[in-house]
C-alpha cells in the first residue's frame, strides 16, 4: 500500500523503525517524524541524481578538480564565496567571462554538498 502512496522509503523502513519505537517507548508522533524524514531526504537524493543523470553532465567536475589557473580572470576566492553562500542555493547561478580568445560559461547546480557541481563549457 506505501508503495501505491507512492512512499516507498517509509515502506522500506517502517518495520526496523516500528520496532526501535516499541523497544526504546516512542511516542507516535516521533516514530512517523523519523520516517517521514527519511522519506523527504531519499526524496531530495533521488530528485538529485535524477537531474544529474539527465542532465549527461561529468560528475567529475566540480570545485575540487577544477583547474582555476587556466581562467586567471575567474577569481577562485569569489566563486568559491558564491558556491558556500547560502543566498543562490535556492536559484542556482549562472555566470560567463571571456578573455584570450575564449569565453567560459558556468553553471552551478544548487545542491547543498561538499563538493559542489561545477559545469564550465566553452574552454
Amino acid at each position: 500500500m506505501l508503495n501505491e502512496l507512492r512512499l516507498p522509503t517509509i515502506g522500506r523502513l517502517w518495520p526496523e523503525f516500528a520496532e526501535r519505537s516499541d523497544k526504546e517507548g516512542w511516542q507516535a508522533s516521533r516514530l512517523l517524524g523519523a520516517l517521514f524524514e527519511h522519506e523527504l531526504a531519499e526524496r531530495a537524493n533521488r530528485r538529485i541524481e535524477r537531474h544529474r543523470n539527465e542532465s549527461h553532465l561529468d560528475p567529475t567536475k566540480t570545485f575540487a578538480t577544477f583547474e582555476f589557473g587556466l581562467l586567471p580572470m575567474v577569481s577562485k576566492a569569489h566563486v568559491t564565496a558564491l558556491a558556500t553562500g547560502e543566498s543562490w542555493l535556492e536559484k542556482g547561478f549562472s555566470s560567463s567571462s571571456a578573455g584570450g580568445g575564449r569565453r567560459c560559461h558556468w553553471n552551478f547546480i544548487p545542491e547543498k554538498s561538499a563538493s559542489l557541481p561545477l559545469v564550465v563549457i566553452g574552454l
